[in-house]
């Protein structure tokens, strides 16, 4: 196993492309430099640039959403659930 990683050391990986992140998870990242998961089939280099995008994608959204709370609603939904302080208006 060893010559083969010698040998994308100097002649490049092989790359087997596979699934590609969804178009509106691409549009939300526009700076990535690849969108699809691939592999190399020579070693055992594997990228998994479709999930990390649409993690990131995830992470966007979440933060788009919370734009329209104010900042002490963003505070409390970020902290642990036994440290949040008791809202009268909530249904015990």
């Amino acid at each position: 196993m060893k010559a083969k990683r010698v040998i994308c050391v100097v002649k490049g990986h092989v790359w087997v492309v596979g699934r590609v992140a969804d178009r509106v998870e691409r549009e939300l990242n526009p700076g990535r430099k690849s969108y699809h998961n691939r592999a190399c089939s020579r070693c055992e280099a594997e990228e998994w640039n479709a999930d990390e995008c649409e993690a990131e994608a995830e992470r966007i959204r979440q933060l788009k959403a919370r734009l329209g709370d104010t900042r002490a609603q963003a505070e409390a939904e970020s902290m642990d659930p036994k440290d949040r302080p008791i809202d009268p208006h909530a249904f015990p």
